[in-house]
Parts: structure tokens; sequence; C-alpha cells
């Protein structure tokens, strides 16, 4: 018979404890590193640095007192590495105790030119600078924060060598005219093409109906908020990838997408007012010399009218909330603002809401998801102004306000030129989506994939009695529908020797767009009754419609090789098929060749720290408008009849204009990196320039743009 064995309760509970203090040096494998990072030669705290444990996927940013905290770092002998862009990459090797807490601190310097700064456009991948060949301006984190601006156009006002940044008005929604190394085309926009995390936005500088001068600009709505750097290139071999329509130059937009460690929230509220400068202003006292000190309708017109009863101080306020944090899997950043301004003039008023978020997620060791997006909204108010006769400003300084509007005072003609009510409204959404698969060690691939809508309307209305203007009352409105489709794909593949002297980045990709865009427009005279605001209330009126669909895409090539870490040479090539491109024209080839070599490597240059030659050979397009190839036809309403007529003769061979660019500089870093110097001479030539050739007069067909033209430009940038 077989017995059966009793389990001891003593024995189970000598298990257990065994099985516990044999577990507790299992959890304890792990131990924190924390420190501070401080700026060298002042001892600042350096806010926003990336701490990170190489190897491990583990990292933190820096907070406002430069203190970091690494939690769970395995124990033992680990490397950490702090990153911040105009400091460079610095590293301590540190033994970390299980359960126990490692001390590192940093001192970081200051780097004038940093030539292992990474960036991305111009040459499909990831790249040092060192082994660039052009120039590629960057705008980093801490540039933005420190701008007191808060739109994109204005942050690069005096801040890129070779930019041209012109305000024409600080009226709401207007934006600056952005121009890199002068002009390359006649009729074609010299607004440089912008990508916002991959995604190709809406730059168009005329977006409503024109009000004097002053045009609504799809640049107002890109806010420096959230965005983590910026990529300019200008023109040449920096923007050949990008084909047809980069002649003018790139901007790429970076937004932030968070960073492992504790939320970080960020809270601002900022209060302001604006006061008129006058100083310059020709009022009453020049203009209207014999109406000084006149009996008027309110009493007395004295030497400054139009500072006492058209100029004010005006008042502005900010408020803005963002989040940031995440894991070493997963980092989020959300943010929202509202800003809300009364100008120095009349009927000056806006108001913006933004909501912007981003993610960035790691799916597996090797495949990375990013997403992010942004909604805003503007509303604003605006008068006349510039070359109108409605313009309240300059008809009283040039001094007809009283002859257009008909009035008997000062005072009346000025309450007649503030009746109109100009008011828009903006709506825009901008998505983008990304995937990085590190398929090998030596080869990647990538794929985003976005979308940029904005929707505007503008209403301008004149009431009866407006007699600058329609004397019956006229109301005009401008709708503007335009959705860009973003494609972006490529892989890299790199190599290096054993040695690691000779290193290759062979970059093959395709990038397209389709560009949908609707305006319609109506205008109406002559209403009835006061009051009215609407069209149903007009007596005439007339409506147009306008629509056009572009798509332009192309497939590229680019390699880059390096020897020894210090001479680079690179060349590649973009492909080209696009919408408006001639019937007769099927593709057109853009190729590059670059070089760069740092000198410094190879002579002791004494107080020169870092010393790189570079040369460039580049070309890009600016591709035709649409329809410019096509024979069309129009009609116009006359007596009650639609009249047809020629409207465009057509081109079969119509192509893009085509920008070749020749550069040389250098990049020279001085007195312990604390000085730097940038060089460059540039000369561009636009050949096949478009220009207006009239056709044989007993055709009838008028004039069609043809390529015939050739525009030179050089130059010299210095920074």
């Amino acid at each position: 018979m077989r017995s059966k064995r009793r389990l001891n309760p003593f024995s189970l509970l000598g298990a257990f404890l065994a099985l516990m203090l044999g577990a507790v040096p299992v959890a304890a494998q792990t131990g924190t590193v924390q420190g501070q990072v401080v700026d060298a030669n002042s001892q600042r705290p350096l806010a926003d640095a990336q701490i990170s444990v190489v190897g491990t996927g583990i990292g933190q940013i820096a907070n406002s007192s430069g203190r970091y905290l690494l939690l769970n770092v395995p124990a033992g002998q680990q490397t950490v590495r702090v990153e911040l862009i105009g400091y460079g990459v610095s590293e301590q090797t540190v033994n970390v105790s299980a359960g126990q807490a490692a001390i590192v601190d940093f001192s970081m310097s200051a780097t004038a030119i940093s030539l292992d700064e990474l960036v991305v456009t111009g040459v499909g991948a990831e790249t040092t600078r060192r082994a660039l060949g052009t120039t590629v301006d960057v705008l980093n984190e801490e540039a933005i924060a420190l701008a007191p601006v808060q739109s994109v156009d204005q942050l690069l006002q005096g801040r890129v060598a070779g930019a041209t940044v012109n305000a024409v008005s600080a009226q709401p929604g207007t934006g600056a005219l952005i121009n890199f190394r002068g002009v390359s085309s006649v009729f074609g926009s010299q607004t440089p093409v912008i990508y916002i995390d991959g995604v190709r936005v809406d730059n168009d500088q005329s977006t409503a109906a024109g009000t004097g001068g002053e045009q609504s600009s799809a640049l107002a709505d890109l806010l420096t908020s959230d965005i983590e750097r910026i990529e300019v290139t200008k023109g040449g071999a920096a923007s050949t990838l990008y084909g047809s329509d980069a002649a003018t130059g790139v901007i790429q937009i970076f937004t932030k997408k968070g960073t492992p460690g504790a939320p970080r929230i960020t809270a601002r509220m900022e209060q302001g007012i604006e006061t008129p400068e006058l100083k310059y202003m020709f009022d009453t006292g020049v203009i209207f010399p014999d109406r000084v000190d006149e009996p008027d309708n309110n009493g007395v017109v004295g030497n400054n009218f139009l500072g006492d009863n058209y100029f004010q101080n005006g008042h502005t306020q900010n408020y803005y909330v963002g989040v940031t944090g995440g894991t070493a899997d997963v980092t989020y950043s959300v943010s929202g603002r509202l800003a809300d301004a009364d100008g120095t003039q009349p009927k000056n008023q806006s108001t913006n809401y933004n909501l912007r978020g981003g993610i960035q997620a790691s799916v597996s060791e090797n495949f990375t998801l990013d997403f992010s997006g942004s909604y805003t909204r503007n509303n604003f108010d605006r008068l006349y102004n510039g070359s109108a006769i409605a313009d309240p400003l300059t008809t009283f300084e040039v001094g007809d306000a009283l002859f257009f509007s008909g009035a008997s005072t000062l005072q009346e003609a000025l309450d007649i030129f503030l009746l109109p009510d100009i008011g828009e409204e903006v709506s825009r959404f901008i998505f983008s989506s990304g995937a990085r698969w590190d398929i090998r060690d030596d080869l990647s691939a990538r794929l985003t994939l976005g979308v940029d809508n904005r929707s505007n309307q503008q209403r301008q209305f004149q009431p009866i009695g407006f007699t600058p203007g329609e004397p019956t009352g006229e109301l005009t409105r401008f709708d503007r529908d335009f959705t860009s489709v973003s494609l972006d794909a490529g892989a890299t593949y790199s190599w290096e020797n054993s040695e690691g002297s000779i290193t290759s980045s062979t970059t093959v990709g395709a990038q397209g767009f389709r560009q949908d865009e609707t305006i319609i427009s109506a205008n109406g005279t002559t209403f009835a009754l006061p009051g009215t605001f609407d069209f149903d209330g007009a007596a005439i009126i007339t409506a147009a419609e306008a629509n056009q669909e572009i798509f332009n895409g192309g497939f590229y090539v680019d390699e880059q090789l390096g020897f020894w870490n210090k001479l680079y040479v690179g060349a590649g090539f973009r492909i080209d098929a696009g919408s408006s491109f001639g019937d007769d024209i099927d593709t057109e080839l853009y190729p590059k060749a670059t070089g760069s070599y740092i000198l410094s490597e190879d002579l002791d240059l004494g107080f020169v720290d870092e010393f790189k030659l570079r040369a460039a050979y580049g070309e890009t397009g600016k591709f035709p408008g649409a329809f410019l190839k096509d024979r069309t036809f129009s009609a116009q309403s006359f007596r009650g009849e639609s009249a047809p007529r020629f409207d465009n003769p057509g081109n079969a061979d119509l192509r893009p204009e085509k920008t070749s660019t020749v550069e040389a500089g250098f990049d020279v870093a001085l007195l312990s990196n604390r000085v730097g110097l940038n060089f460059t001479w540039y000369n561009a030539t636009t050949s096949d320039a478009l220009f207006q050739v009239p056709e044989q007069p007993v055709t009838g067909l008028g004039t069609q743009q043809r390529n015939v033209g050739e525009i030179s430009n050089q130059g010299v940038e210095v920074a």
C-alpha cells in the first residue's frame, strides 16, 4: 500500500521566504541617475537639454533649473549623453549601483558651428552638417522661443542670410513677402515652398479680395508656438530633391512631439498695450491748415485731429497651455492657444484659436509611428487701406477726404469713411502621419502622408450712404477653399568599410502632391433699406466661380560618400512630371552635385577650431500655372446672352522654368567655437523663363506664356 506524503507547513514557509529573498536582488538591479546641466561659462541652467542613457531608450528633458532624473537605469557601467542644439553633444561614463542614485552633472560649452548637427532637408535622410556641400539654415527651439514674434514669416526676418522678408502690413491676416536670392520668375510666386512635418501646406500670399493693397495671406496662420525647429534651403542643390516647385527655396517646419519624462505643463498669460507711432504722419495741421481751429460738428478741429479721433491705444492678450511628456516608447505634446487683439486703428480687431497635438510611438524596437495635427481659426476685421479711395488714413493724409466723401466737415468725412465693415473668417486643419521602419542596421524606410485644408470667407459691406464707394450700398463676398494632399516615401541604405574610413548613404524616394482650389465670389449692389447685410436685399447680384487642380510628382536618388570623416562628395537627381506641363513635355530632369572638405582636420590653424570648405551645383524648377498649356475659352454675359471668346491660346511645349545654381563657400568656428562665420557666393540662372508672347494678330488669340527668357542672379551671403 502506497502511503501519502504530507507537506510540512514550515517547509512551505521556508520555500516562500527563499523565493522572496531570491527575488529581491532581481528587483533591485536598477538605480537612478540625476544631476544638472549648466552653461560652462555663465553657469546658467540649460533647460530642455536632452539627457539619455545610451543603448537603453531611457531619457528625459532637463527642467527649467537644468535638473533631470533618470529612473530604472540598469546597474553597471552606463554612458549618459546630453544633447542641446547650439551646444553640441557631451557624454560621461558612470557606474550605477543597484538601488542607489548616481550624480552626473554636465557643463556644456556653446558652439558657434556644430558640424555634427543633423539636418534632413535637401538630402532625403538625416545627414550631419559636415557632409553637406550646401547651406541649410536651422532655427532651433531656443531661437524660436526667444523671438518676440508669432508667425513664421516674422520669425525668418533677419535670421536667415540671403532672405528678404518684407512686411506689407501690420493688419491682422496679412503676411510678409518672402524671397530667397532674388527674383527667379516674372509671373510665378517667389514665396518658398513650405512643409510642416513633411506635409506641403498652402503658402498663397493672396487668399481673399483686395482691400486697397493689403492681401490676406495663408502665412498668417502658421504660428511659431510648438515648433521644434525650422530648416531653410534657398534653392540650388539643397532644393533639387524637391523638384519643379523649389526654385524659390524650401522651408521645413518640424513640430514638437514630446520627450520622455513626467508630464510637463507650460502655461503662459500675456497682456500688452500697443501705442501708435505718429511721428511721421501728416495730420490736419499740415494737410488742412485752413480748417484748423475752425468750428466743426463736434467742436474745434485741432492740429492732431486724426491722432485724437482716429488712432487709439491697442490691447493684446495671449493665453497658452501646453503639456508634454511620455515614456521611452510613447511621447506626446498637446497645446492650446487663444489670442485676442484690438489694434491702434478703428475696426482692427482679431481673435485666434489654435489647438495642436503631436505623438510619437515606438511600436517595436525598429518601427516608429508619429502623428501631428493642428486646427486654427482666425477672425479679424479690417478697413480699406493703401491705394483704395475708401482708405480713411490715405485720403486724409493727401487732402482728399472732403472731396471723396462729399462731406462739409472733417468729422463728418471721418464718420463716413468708418462706415464699411470688412470681416474675414479662416479655418485651417493640418494633419501629418508618418512611419519609419529600420529594416536592418544598414537599411531604413519611411513614409509620410498628410493633408492641409484651409477655408476662408471674406465679406466687404458698404452701407447706404457710403459716398467714397457705392452710395446705394454694396456687398462683396469672397470664399476660397484649398486642399493639398502630400505623399513622401523613401528608403536609405548605409554602408561603411571595416575601418570606418569610407561611408556611403544612398537614398531613393518618391514625392508628390495634389492641390485643389475653389473660389466663389459674389457682388450685390443697390440696397433698398438700411440695415440689410445679405445678398437678398440687393437689386443687382453677380457671381463668379473658379476651380483648379494641380498634380506634381517625381522620384529622386541621392548618394553621399564620405572619406576619413573629412572629405564628402554627393550627387543626385530628380525626375518630375506634372499636370501643368505641356502635352509634348513628359518629364523634367533636375541633377545636382556637392562636395565638402573639413580643412581643420588636416591643418592646425591656430585659433581656428573648425574650417569647412563646400561647393555645389544644382537645378530646380518652377512649374507653370494651371491651364496655361491648354487652349481655353471664356464666356461673358452680354445683353442677356452668353458671349464666348478666346481666352488662352495654349502651348503644348510649355515646361517648368529651370534655375541652375552654382555656389561655394566656407564655414569657420573661431576662439574655442565662440565665434562662427558662414560665407557663400552663388550664381543662379533661370532658363526657359516664362514671358507673355503675342500671337499673330490675325488669329485674335492675344498672348501666350512661353519659355523664351532668361533671368540671372548672383550674390554673397555672410552670417
